[in-house]
């Protein structure tokens, strides 16, 4: 797990830290993977992995509910510009952290980059 994140109970955590995800079976791993991994079949949210689809989609005006960054894809955090609620008149997306391994299993590419992003559709 990256530094600093805690695996406390939702209740336990401070608000605004960040949210690890350790089980295969965590039900926004199965969004992502779904989404991710199913092409062709209608789902109420789109998927799309690696900082460029994701800053493209920002820039386009797509409102991201859920970000998904691995441990080594959190170098690419920094360089996306995440709309706050205050900047966007929205919600801020929800961040979610997980390991590379669990990163993988969803993934819906050979080499994942280790960031990827749902929106509604």
């Amino acid at each position: 797990m990256p530094p600093g994140f805690s695996r406390a109970a939702p209740s336990a955590r401070r608000k605004n830290s960040p949210e690890v995800i350790t089980s295969r079976d965590n039900r926004a791993l199965k969004l992502f993977r779904t989404a991710l991994r199913d092409s062709g079949a209608p789902h109420e949210r789109l998927g799309m992995e690696g900082p460029h689809l994701i800053k493209e989609a920002i820039r386009a005006g797509l409102a991201l509910k859920t970000i998904l960054v691995s441990e080594s894809g959190a170098r690419h955090i920094d360089q996306i510009p995440i709309p706050r609620s205050e900047d966007a008149g929205g919600p801020t997306p929800r961040i979610l952290h997980t390991t590379d391994r669990l990163f993988a299993a969803v993934s819906g590419t050979e080499t994942p980059q280790g960031i990827a992003a749902l929106v509604d559709t």
